[in-house]
């Protein structure tokens, strides 16, 4: 649909209107992600007599800044920022979409080459394999089939490879499917970059899409979670929050930390404050201590801690509740997640907490006591308080009811064989708090 202008280099017609469609174009064109980590393809390297490397290209996303460090990938190649230019004038920074000259530091010319991407460290891992939906171009003269060897072409660096099609058996010229490539040298891109996949012999393109994945790994015909999660993936490519939320949302209820997030959303640490902020603020996102877990992720763990408490009353319906460590064992889960999402089922009426930091209960929970058991129960718990503070030894016989009147709170094990009910040894401790302030000590 890209208009088509008939301009003369000879008398010069049409150029007016060439330059008009141009800056049409520029002032519709979509603004750069700036709030993503700065990544630059190399497009030239040389050696500048009394400056040392040079490299230019257009930055895919973020700033920089002089004097900071950056990585040359795919070596891994640690360097500095010894001077920007940007269109041609010195800079104080640069940002994505600007055509940039960078003077690294720390690194030679010959170190460096054209297809290498200059990035803030940390955040980018080169790989050999990545997923990519490919649409085939219509005059292509064959179909995309398990396979075919191919040139890779992404942000300047051109690779040689095998595509094969995981979401189907083959991509028809003119239509669109998802395209494992398997590489025979790493590269550096992200997830929705552009790329170009292009016949190794004889040369010619085959098609083009946008990258969805860079797994590393070889994982053949895809299931169709797998597709789900790559369709996931490429809806949320456009909008840094949308990249948090759903990194959130995969790693379930596994909180993660700020750095983690980082890596996995290529986002500098200022960006990422803020977006967590309003995703805390909308109720997406749940803060844990120093990390990060999904809404929905805790709602479903609030959902499950709720059907263990169920089953442990029908177990166990003589105790009042369940001990809180036990329960977290039952939900095989880290103190930094469990203990907010029981947080929120008690504030939110759903579960209630025993006085003293005891176990937990539902709130329609309530022992038994009219049962012959429950009965048993009531008689020794007597026999116990009648004892005093010189309680009898009701012997093994009753080492389970003693067991569930310890849990229950109604007595107290100081010793095998020696229990206290435990309202006698409430007024003992009041008697021992009475003497020692009375005696002053």
């Amino acid at each position: 649909d890209a208009p088509i202008l008939p301009v003369s280099t000879v008398s010069g017609e049409g150029l007016e209107a060439l330059r008009e469609a141009l800056l049409d174009a520029a002032r519709k064109a979509p603004l750069k992600d700036l709030s993503g980590v700065f990544r630059l393809p190399i497009q030239r390297v040389f050696a500048a007599q009394g400056f040392g490397t040079i490299v230019t290209g257009i930055p895919f996303g973020g700033r920089v800044h002089l004097e900071e460090r950056l990585e040359i990938l795919p070596a891994g190649l640690p360097s500095r920022v010894r001077g920007i230019q940007a269109y041609g004038e010195a800079a104080e920074s640069a940002e994505a979409g600007h055509s940039v000259a960078l003077n690294l530091a720390d690194v030679s010319h010959r170190q460096v080459a054209r297809g290498d991407v200059v990035a803030a460290p940390g955040f980018l891992t080169p790989t050999r394999v990545l997923e990519i939906r490919t649409r085939v171009l219509p005059g292509f003269p064959k179909s995309l089939e398990g396979g075919v060897p191919v040139r890779l072409h992404v942000g300047t660096a051109e690779v040689l490879g095998m595509a094969s099609p995981v979401d189907r058996r083959r991509i028809d010229p003119g239509e669109e499917g998802i395209v494992e490539v398997r590489l025979e040298a790493p590269v550096v891109a992200a997830a929705g970059d552009h790329a170009i996949l292009r016949w190794q012999s004889p040369m010619r393109t085959l098609g083009g899409g946008r990258i969805l994945a860079l797994t590393g790994l070889r994982r053949g015909r895809l299931k169709d979670r797998d597709l789900q999660n790559l369709e996931a993936a490429e809806s949320a490519a456009a909008d840094p929050a949308d990249r948090v939320r759903l990194a959130l949302e995969r790693l379930g209820r596994d909180p993660a930390s700020p750095e983690e997030l980082q890596r996995a959303c290529l986002l500098p640490p200022e960006a990422l404050v803020l977006l967590l902020a309003g995703l805390e603020k909308d109720g997406t996102a749940v803060r844990t201590g120093g990390r990060w877990v999904s809404a929905r992720a805790l709602e479903e763990l609030e959902g499950e801690l709720t059907a263990r408490l169920e089953a442990f009353h029908k177990a166990e319906p003589l105790l009042a509740g369940m001990d809180l460590p036990a329960l977290r064992d039952k939900a095989h889960l880290k103190a930094e997640v469990f203990e907010p999402a029981l947080q929120r089922l008690i504030q939110s009426g759903q579960v209630v907490q025993e006085g003293g930091g005891g176990g937990v209960r539902l709130p329609a929970h309530r022992v038994q006591a009219q049962s012959a058991d429950g009965k048993k129960l009531e008689a020794l718990a007597d026999i116990v308080r009648k004892g005093g503070l010189a309680p009898p030894d009701p012997g093994p016989a009753e080492a389970k009811s003693l067991t569930l009147l310890v849990k229950q709170g109604t007595l107290v094990k100081a010793a095998d064989g020696i229990y206290f009910h435990k309202d006698p040894l409430a007024e003992a401790r009041k008697k021992v708090v009475s003497a020692c302030e009375a005696g002053g000590g």
